[in-house]
């Protein structure tokens, strides 16, 4: 049976008949923003992160502000996260052709054929169909119609997705017994999944709580994040949660590959104003689950991406 759609002065009575506190944002204001910066389903989800009395079902010291404050937050932080993962993806292309350029047993077509050729009759039909949509792409047409016949890899890889693009690089690490290629190919897709995420504006910090992850975080995130203070028993907690553990892995491996110093330190600018932003507003010290994983942004982005004073 579908659920009645409600108006928003409903919404904001169903709030508060959740416990969820209007003191520190009129109703007025409440009403406002929902018709204006954010929809009542996606806002009311970030409740997640807060607790309820066992006994009446109702939040805890739930200010309707918290919600809007988390909703922004997250917002900066999926545009970080697809900053992020453009300048990964294209680094991590730059190393690659540099290698296939620096061989002298790879032309940089013969890499491409043999791919092709690995992938089973299905995975060659949905990579032919991947490519020819390019055919209807005003900024990859005349590309694919010039090298669709031999396809070096420098067009290749500007053709195809980043999983596409993933599973060549994981291809190429085993064509050269690459072991730290083969890590990074793993860490690429932990960022493509939160990248995903990001780019559908799905939210990704509002639901803290959940401890269902069940891939195995990567050994050298582990190891970063023990070499800047961070104890195996918050990782545990931490990593356990898979939007924060993916999103840790991008930020470790914007650390890693991003070469670039002047994109390093445009990041560094970006990320001191959003780790600032992270407690402008409210501390969050009556919720330990908000403010611990907020405590471990701030200290990755002071030690992995630090704005250096000029």
């Amino acid at each position: 049976m579908n659920k009645r759609k409600l108006s928003y002065e409903e919404q904001i009575n169903h709030l508060k008949s959740k416990g969820i506190l209007f003191n520190k944002v009129s109703d007025t204001e409440a009403l406002e923003y929902l018709k204006l910066n954010n929809n009542f389903f996606k806002l009311k989800s970030y409740r997640k992160n807060f607790n309820k009395t066992k006994a009446k079902d109702q939040y805890v010291h739930l200010e309707f502000a918290y919600l809007s404050d988390l909703a922004i937050i997250d917002t900066r932080l999926r545009m970080i996260i697809l900053e992020m993962a453009l300048n990964i993806e294209h680094f991590t292309k730059v190393n690659l052709i540099q290698k296939i350029t620096d061989s002298d047993t790879e032309d940089g077509y013969k890499i491409v054929h043999d791919y092709i050729n690995s992938l089973r009759d299905a995975g060659q039909a949905s990579l032919k169909k991947e490519l020819d949509k390019s055919l209807h792409s005003p900024y990859c047409k005349d590309m694919f119609q010039k090298y669709k016949a031999n396809m070096p890899v420098w067009v290749f890889i500007e053709l195809i997705s980043f999983g596409t693009y993933i599973y060549f690089y994981l291809f190429c690490a085993k064509r050269f017994n690459d072991s730290s290629m083969r890590k990074v190919g793993f860490l690429l897709k932990k960022v493509k999944t939160v990248r995903n995420a990001a780019a559908h504006n799905n939210c990704i910090i509002n639901e803290l709580k959940k401890k269902d992850n069940t891939h195995k975080p990567s050994k050298c995130l582990q190891n970063a994040l023990t070499g800047i203070g961070i104890s195996r028993n918050t990782q545990r907690k931490k990593l356990a949660n898979e939007p924060i553990e993916q999103i840790l892995t991008c930020f470790y491996s914007y650390k890693l590959l991003v070469a670039s110093p002047g994109m390093q330190k445009h990041m560094a600018y970006i990320l001191d104003e959003f780790k600032t932003r992270l407690y402008r507003e409210f501390t969050y010290a009556d919720n330990l689950l908000i403010k611990s994983t907020f405590d471990l942004l701030t200290k990755i982005i002071e030690v992995w991406v630090p704005l250096r004073q000029p």
